[in-house]
């Protein structure tokens, strides 16, 4: 009999490990820093595109409610596509108001893992 109304979420094929948790966190935490002014642009793990949109959002103040107050990461999903790329969300606060954002990460033998996509909502 067919699974109906139930929506089935597939298993992730490789296991998410808690060191990929942990660079998630540090490298949004890094980039929301990057984007308030509080840290260089050269401490963000991520390839060009992402350096020069995050260079961007810097230099044209084009962060979402930056006048509310710093950006304090909340909560980070990471969701492992297969062992070299991971899709990320996460929300933080700006003052009383939550947003979100979304990030890709990506590694290599030759590369640790960096970001390769990050937008703010």
């Amino acid at each position: 009999m067919p699974n109906r109304g139930k929506r089935v979420m597939p298993r992730p094929a490789v296991e998410l490990s808690g060191k990929l948790q942990a660079v998630a966190w540090q490298s949004l935490r890094v980039a929301l820093e990057i984007v308030d002014h509080r840290r260089p642009l050269r401490h963000l793990p991520a390839n060009d595109a992402v350096l020069h949109r995050v260079r961007t959002i810097v230099t044209e103040g084009s962060a979402p409610h930056r006048t509310l107050g710093t950006a304090v990461l909340l909560r980070v999903g990471v969701v492992l596509i297969d062992p070299s790329a991971a899709e990320l969300c996460a929300r933080y606060q700006r003052g009383h108001r939550v947003f979100a954002l979304a990030a890709r990460m990506e590694c290599s033998r030759s590369n640790p893992w960096q970001l390769t996509a990050f937008r703010l909502f």
